[in-house]
């Protein structure tokens, strides 16, 4: 039973982090969790976005209608964000990605109204 436990508590503390600082993801960021993460957190971001256009009437951020926002599109965002930040200065290592990826987007797809 003791081992069962200890696999347990290894495998979900491992895996799940409450966010990602940078440091820990550039270390990881080929696995397919940490991809699917991202990709869901994008996805989310979006969402998020029209839910409070049509509540609020208003956006953050204005992805153009026909791009999906698939793994590729949305992990690129991510890494042109860390590469070249768009405030121009660069990211510490403790930057939580999730913050990095909300800039990504709001940077990539402003509103021009």
């Amino acid at each position: 039973m003791r081992i069962i436990l200890a696999v347990l508590l290894i495998l979900f503390t491992s895996s799940a982090h409450a966010e990602y600082p940078l440091k820990l993801y550039n270390e990881v960021k080929q696995r397919g969790d940490v991809k699917a993460y991202f990709t869901g957190f994008g996805r989310g971001i979006s969402w998020a976005d029209s839910v409070s256009e049509k509540v609020n009437g208003k956006r953050l951020f204005c992805v153009p209608p026909k791009l999906g926002m698939d793994e590729p599109i949305i992990q690129s965002l991510i890494e042109q964000e860390i590469r070249e930040p768009s405030d121009g200065k660069p990211y510490d290592q403790d930057t939580p990605v999730e913050l990095i990826t909300v800039k990504a987007f709001l940077s990539k797809f402003p509103c021009n109204k």
